[in-house]
């Protein structure tokens, strides 16, 4: 796997059945940019390139300013309060794999871009591990 420039780290999650079924990229902190210009431009380019890889987005979302953060300086702010803002392009692989993109806010002018990758079996592994703890509790009665 090669590394994208701008990540700050990786998650991934494994699953002792399915093995690895998720990857996490987190990109360095975006700072300084209280209208979302730069975390827009790098969140552009990201979508572009999957677009070119895997076709137009099944789906997403790119709003900001629904409530309380209503002003154009205060996009991150926005993004960081649930119900306010998003700002996120969902695609499909022909594998069945879920891509992600995402803009997070954290506070006035600062934010960062999430990547995810779901495998193919990533459902059918949380559906596993749900049930797995559903019996536990069980039998923990």
């Amino acid at each position: 796997p090669q590394s994208i420039s701008i990540a700050e780290k990786y998650s991934l999650i494994f699953d002792k059945d399915f093995h690895l079924q998720k990857v996490i990229m987190y990109s360095k902190d975006i700072s300084g940019d209280p209208y979302g210009t730069t975390g827009i431009e790098l969140y552009t380019k990201l979508k572009q390139g999957l677009i070119e890889k895997y076709g137009n987005p099944t789906g997403g979302l790119e709003s900001t300013g629904t409530k309380l953060y209503t002003e154009s300086d205060e996009f991150y702010e926005c993004l960081g309060y649930t119900g306010c803002g998003i700002w996120a392009s969902i695609f499909e692989a022909s594998d069945g794999t879920g891509i992600i993109l995402e803009i997070e806010g954290l506070s006035r002018g600062k934010g960062f871009i999430v990547l995810t990758y779901e495998g193919p079996l990533w459902e059918k592994a949380v559906n596993a591990q749900e049930s797995s703890q559903d019996s536990i509790d069980k039998n923990a009665l």
